[in-house]
């Protein structure tokens, strides 16, 4: 009989587990908590289903809840400014699209006004997309968390706090030595994160392979296509990128480099007219949904020599300002 017993016992408690499984902190922009409510903030994952259609932009933000989870309060030395990225907990009944606009910080920061602080963080390639920041309040659910980004002018502020200009939501108050992180550690991109800009795309960076011997070919301008000759001195490998548009907004890979770990050597990524037989090339090709892509690089190298798949990889989108870096270990 107790046998029974602790045989239905198992066999809920398994249940129980699979159904958190199931349900457990999903979201939209295909993020979510990796170890429950207790996390400070919810790291990504890539979005499975592709591009999503947007919302409208909100009308009446009167029954919208913003609610603070949690924070952390970032203090890193080579920087101008100290910032808090706080998890919110947004309760609307309805799908959302709410510009951070309506939220302004004591020092008089509107959340939507924050380019130059992060200019200055991608600079020292430190990205707030590593730890799943918004920058609006974007979902097709009706209730979700989010990540939102607070810079503080002031670093020897001892608090701050955060006005919302809609609906009856209470002031939220940051006691900044509270949660502190002075490593920036937390801020770089490596293998098989999920790299977004909080808006419009994600990206993965997560496997490698040798292409050396595969065929080539070039693209001329009249479309016509000639064999594209590698040399025997030279190897060339590739790089597989996942990306997904979020909302329906083009994302072009405008062009990348590799610098292999412990070298000076930048080897940039083949041009758009360099296609594989077997694989596509990722640069300067138009991602509206979801798509799996490649970026070839050629380099000095015979059959006998090993190529090093760990280093840094540099990414340019169009109509970015900035070169995103990726610590890659793809061995």
């Amino acid at each position: 009989m107790k046998q029974g017993k602790h045989a239905v016992s198992k066999l809920i408690t398994i249940i129980i587990l699979l159904l958190a499984v199931m349900t457990g902190g999903c979201s939209s922009f295909g993020f979510f908590s990796s170890e429950g409510d207790e996390e400070t903030v919810l790291q990504p994952v890539m979005n499975g289903q592709g591009s999503e259609t947007k919302p409208e932009p909100t009308g009446d933000l009167d029954s919208v809840r913003v609610s603070l989870i949690d924070y952390d309060c970032y203090r890193l030395e080579d920087l101008s400014f100290a910032f808090v990225i706080a998890r919110v907990h947004v309760t609307a009944g309805k799908p959302t699209n709410i510009p951070l606009s309506h939220f302004r910080t004591s020092e008089g920061i509107l959340l939507n006004e924050v380019s130059g602080y992060v200019n200055e963080l991608e600079k020292k390639s430190y990205y707030l997309g590593r730890q799943n920041v918004w920058f609006s309040l974007v979902s097709s659910k009706e209730e979700y968390d989010a990540n939102i980004f607070i810079p503080v002018k002031d670093t020897a502020r001892e608090s701050i706090s955060l006005l919302c200009d809609f609906g009856s939501n209470e002031e939220m108050k940051f006691e900044l030595k509270e949660n502190v992180i002075s490593d920036s550690q937390p801020l770089y991109y490596e293998t098989n994160d999920v790299i977004t800009d909080g808006r419009t795309y994600q990206m993965k960076v997560s496997s490698a392979r040798d292409m050396s011997g595969e065929r080539f070919y070039e693209v001329a301008e009249d479309g016509t296509q000639v064999p594209y000759t590698i040399p025997s001195y030279e190897r060339v490998f590739a790089m597989q990128v996942e990306a997904v548009s979020l909302w329906g907004d083009t994302i072009v890979v405008e062009s990348a480099e590799f610098i292999p770990y412990g070298t000076t050597e930048s080897i940039r990524a083949m041009p758009a007219n360099i296609r594989s037989t077997k694989l596509s090339n990722m640069i300067a090709h138009p991602i509206s949904d979801r798509e799996t892509g490649y970026l070839f690089f050629e380099t000095y190298g015979f059959a006998e020599d090993e190529i090093s798949f760990t280093g840094t990889l540099n990414l340019k989108l169009q109509d970015s300002d900035t070169w995103i870096t990726v610590n890659v270990n793809l061995e």
